[in-house]
């Protein structure tokens, strides 16, 4: 038996894909923000060094996001949860913690160059669109011809003599 529309499919590539694409979403941004909480929990209980934990984050935690961040867009209550959640860990739960945007700053002026999750979840859709548009002969190429989105223009034949002569 096929499973209708309204129920969920299957689970591709870390996309649990639904009728719709606000469902789609959801759920799946749900189930990865899930996963990288449950993952900082676990590692909560090792004692790592600052430099060890950041690295631990930007190499094992934030590769899942920026896998999903390229295939569906991000919710921003998802991307606020996985940023409590990283920093929950990154302090290990003190109650005194440098701001995130602290954490941002590069290492020269006293940062550890944490992304900006939500920055870079909005931008690697729009390079993923970007990437695919430069390959000649794609849908999606010959979509953004047409909207005049890229620097190829879609070629229209434009009449030599208008209708009121």
């Amino acid at each position: 038996m096929r499973p209708s529309w309204g129920s969920h499919i299957i689970p591709i590539f870390g996309v649990t894909f639904w009728g719709t694409i606000e469902q789609t979403k959801k759920d799946s941004w749900a189930r990865l923000t899930g996963k990288v909480r449950a993952q900082t929990k676990r590692a909560y209980t090792r004692d790592p060094c600052l430099a060890t934990r950041m690295r631990y984050v930007n190499t094992f935690l934030l590769s899942k996001i920026w896998y999903a961040a390229q295939i569906l867009p991000a919710p921003n209550i998802y991307t606020q949860q996985v940023t409590t959640a990283i920093t929950w860990y990154i302090w290990r739960g003190t109650v005194f913690r440098v701001p995130v945007s602290t954490l941002q700053r590069p290492k020269q002026i006293g940062g550890w160059e944490m992304p900006d999750i939500e920055a870079k979840c909005t931008a690697l859709p729009m390079y993923r669109m970007y990437l695919l548009g430069q390959r000649n002969g794609t849908v999606i190429a010959s979509w953004l011809q047409a909207l005049y989105l890229t620097g190829r223009q879609a070629t229209h034949r434009i009449p030599q003599s208008s209708p009121l002569d």
